[in-house]
């Protein structure tokens, strides 16, 4: 079997429909000016709060099947 394309967060917000295509276009010029972590860019210009990066980087380390059937929401 193929190995799953990793994708990057940004797509995988936009995906999940927690920013626009803008939006990240413009959270990634403002990462390239300061140097900053992306999700932390979102963060401050208030596209995202911190719980909800929170669930997105956690749903990616989980098994997709996990995140599939819903047992990401569900975790503490």
């Amino acid at each position: 079997m193929a190995a799953a394309r990793r994708q990057l967060l940004g797509e995988r917000l936009v995906q999940a429909g927690l920013i626009t295509r803008e939006q990240l276009g413009k959270a990634l010029r403002e990462q390239m000016r300061t140097g900053e972590l992306l999700g932390q860019v979102l963060i401050r210009l208030g596209m995202l709060s911190e719980e909800q990066l929170n669930r997105v980087l956690e749903a990616g380390e989980r098994p997709s099947w996990e995140v599939s059937w819903g047992f990401a929401g569900f975790m503490p």
